[in-house]
């Protein structure tokens, strides 16, 4: 096919058409018939396209790609391995349209044989047969979208390739998107695949973004999500659908992420779907968070709910939990070697960040509420460097109003002993950075630079640690550069050396 594909075009007809008398093998009278379509216009090869179109599975898929791409050469003539389509004759339309169908079936196999379904010659995508021919249709919208019709209306019991499901799918999505008036059924023939017997289909069809654009499409997800032997018997699809209907605001959610969060099984990524319906939520957090709730469960609606309006009310209960997750880390801190460092002393990765979850949702929504602030004061002198942070973090939030917002003199007064505080306890050795890799002492250097001259009570501490060989390196650096930023000295680590930069998030 190669060759013929970089012959000279008055060789090109009576060669292939030689050829074809004698090829047996399905995917070589396919790849002929797709090389004769270079000559489509001339009036032999393509009464030989047409009639092709009555040939056999792959022959007749083969003169319909042969009809409708217009291959893109070189400057030799030579096959690019892409194409642009032509218009087809309204007499060959139902023709082409029906051969090229036959990609999902018989003739399949025969395209993918050629180079450009082998992802060594093209790449992925295209990954298939199906995903091919969807690619070369995209030019030509009303098409793809009568080819897509067909492929999607068989019944929903029919064998389907999941692979081809999402195929499929994907085009859907992609013309409703284009011109959701026109192609909304689409979106219906997948919400028909909801219902289809292989799970891999009906998980490919829940996450169909078109899906969420038509009240009968929400109608099968409710169904999905409403119906227990469904969701019994395929939970995924369930959790899917669900979140689909949270994404919408619709109301049918509701009842199905309350049952979640009662059972302590709703994820933040659910939660914060749910946002449009936070009026609705808001009791049913609240009554669990004022629970003692594991540390990964707290975390998930801590920060799952982070972005809800109407924080406000969830203060108190936000603050519950950080109070008693902040006794246990404190615990199991000093039960290890009186630093925390030894044996037992490392606190677990869930309560650190559901301790972080709790402080950020404090920072946003509680940095005027009397109770919140003792808290978070508490939590910041405790035992644990990398809570005791967090709750700094949040401490240095109260008064500021926008992102990026300056600290006032009040709040600097307060935050600067207790980042001190950290630089005087940091542990030397053993758990020196937090559970994400962030070391303590740099990043409060890292804090105290944020206030500038504000942290001015911090520069001698920090000119010892900058002067200070025996400290770490990244110490060095980060107390360096802070009281660069708090006096404008340009101090200068010993021995010099950029260190790793602290985190500004806990």
């Amino acid at each position: 096919m190669l060759a013929y594909a970089t012959a000279a075009e008055e060789d090109l007809v009576p060669g292939i058409c030689a050829h074809l008398r004698t090829a047996a093998e399905p995917a070589v009278r396919l790849g002929l018939l797709l090389a004769l379509g270079r000559c489509a216009e001339a009036p032999e090869a393509r009464a030989r396209l047409r009639r092709g179109l009555r040939g056999e599975p792959a022959e007749a898929l083969g003169a319909a790609l042969g009809l409708l791409l217009r291959p893109a050469a070189h400057g030799t003539g030579a096959w690019s391995g892409s194409a642009a389509t032509r218009p087809l004759a309204p007499e060959d339309e139902e023709a082409v349209l029906g051969a090229l169908t036959r990609c999902a079936g018989d003739a399949g196999p025969a395209l993918a044989e050629l180079a450009w379904c082998d992802p060594e010659w093209a790449g992925p995508p295209p990954s298939g047969p199906v995903d091919t021919v969807d690619s070369w249709l995209a030019p030509v919208p009303a098409l793809r979208s009568r080819w897509l019709a067909r492929l999607l209306a068989g019944p929903v019991d029919e064998d389907m390739d999941p692979a081809v499901a999402r195929v499929l799918i994907a085009a859907a999505d992609r013309l409703c998107a284009a011109d959701p008036e026109r192609y909304a059924p689409h979106a219906t023939a997948v919400a028909a695949l909801l219902a289809h017997p292989d799970p891999q289909v009906r998980r490919a069809a829940v996450l169909a973004d078109c899906l969420t654009h038509y009240g009968s499409c929400l109608d099968a997800l409710a169904a999905v999500v409403n119906g227990r032997a469904a969701a019994e018997q395929d939970p995924a699809v369930a959790d899917a659908a669900l979140g689909a209907l949270a994404r919408r605001g619709d109301p049918r959610c509701v009842p199905g992420i309350a049952a979640r969060v009662r059972a302590g099984t709703a994820p933040a990524a659910l939660l914060e779907q749910a946002r449009e319906r936070a009026g609705e939520l808001w009791p049913v957090v609240r009554e669990r968070l004022g629970r003692d709730l594991p540390p990964g469960e707290a975390g998930a609606l801590l920060s799952g709910t982070a972005g809800w309006p109407g924080g406000e009310r969830a203060v108190p209960e936000a603050a519950g939990v950080l109070e008693r997750l902040s006794r246990r880390i404190d615990a199991t801190v000093r039960g290890g070697s009186g630093d925390g460092t030894g044996p037992g002393g490392c606190p677990g990765f869930a309560a650190l960040e559901a301790a972080a979850a709790a402080c950020t949702f404090l920072r946003r929504r509680g940095s005027d509420d009397p109770e919140a602030l003792a808290v978070l004061r508490r939590v910041a002198g405790g035992a644990d460097p990398e809570t005791g942070l967090a709750a700094i973090r949040a401490l240095m939030g109260r008064g500021v109003r926008v992102p990026g917002g300056a600290v006032g003199p009040d709040v600097a007064d307060e935050v600067v002993p207790l980042l001190l505080g950290v630089l005087a306890r940091r542990p030397r050795t053993g758990r020196v950075a937090g559970r994400r890799g962030w070391r303590f002492d740099a990043n409060a250097c890292a804090w105290l630079g944020e206030l500038g001259p504000l942290a001015g009570d911090a520069a001698p501490v920090l000119r010892g640690l900058c002067g200070d060989p025996a400290e770490p390196e990244a110490l060095r650096t980060a107390a360096a550069d802070a009281l660069h930023r708090i006096t404008g000295e340009a101090a200068q680590p010993a021995r010099g050396g950029a260190g790793a930069p602290a985190r500004d998030r806990p």
